[in-house]
This record gives structure tokens, sequence and C-alpha cells, in this order.
């Protein structure tokens, strides 16, 4: 069987020789740390998605909480104005 001629390009056998001196190690570590970061940050964001939707929550319970009937709902409180004129003075 007769040799196959090399097809690989100069840019082809530059790659090659730039993975074998472990120069592409860089490259798969900060693609590594860019993947780590992105699961940190979506967690984050689920964290805070979650956080917020209690807040949203414990406002309306807030809200719709019964009040208490027993105590003076009103701002004045005092004795009752006279309706003669003479105690006004």
């Amino acid at each position: 069987m007769p040799a196959r001629p090399c097809t690989a390009s100069r840019s082809d056998m530059t790659s090659h020789a730039t993975y074998e001196a472990g120069e592409f190690d860089d490259d798969a570590e900060a693609a590594d740390l860019l993947q780590a970061y992105e699961a940190k940050v979506a967690a984050l964001e689920r964290l805070v998605g979650r956080q917020a939707l209690e807040i949203e929550f414990l406002k309306g319970a807030w809200r719709a909480r019964p009040r208490p009937t027993s105590a003076t709902t009103s701002v004045i409180a005092g004795p009752m104005a006279s309706a003669l004129r003479k105690d006004a003075d």
C-alpha cells in the first residue's frame, strides 16, 4: 500500500505543536473556571429569585393580616366635645 501524502496544513501542525507544548492547558483551565463561575451565578440567581418570591409572599400576608377590632381605630381620642356653647369658652 503506497504512503498517503500529508494533507495537514501548516496551521494544523502549529496547533498540534502548541498543544503538545501544553499551551492549551491555560485555555482549558480558563474554560473550566468560566464554567464554574457560570454555575455559581446561576445558583445565586435562583436563590435571589426564591428570596424575591418569599418577600412578595410576606408583603401580601402582612397586608392581609386581621386587624384587631378591640383597639381604638380613631386617631382622635379623649372626651367628647360639649354641645353647649357656654362650655366651649
